[in-house]
């Protein structure tokens, strides 16, 4: 299982890829979603966005 947001949907592809390519496997199922929604954030309510002026950090 990988999870790097939306990155992890070509990463699954790319190792399917791979394996298909080394010989480890004829057929692979492989994909992803969007889940950049659920991505955390670093900063506190920066989902909904920050008012102008000055913020806490």
């Amino acid at each position: 299982t990988l999870n790097k947001v939306c990155g992890s949907g070509i990463k699954s592809v790319v190792c399917a890829a791979q394996a298909i390519i080394a010989g480890d496997a004829d057929i692979v199922v492989a994909g992803g979603m969007e889940s950049m929604s659920l991505a955390p954030y670093a900063l506190p309510k920066a989902r909904t966005g920050y008012r102008m002026g000055n913020s806490t950090i």
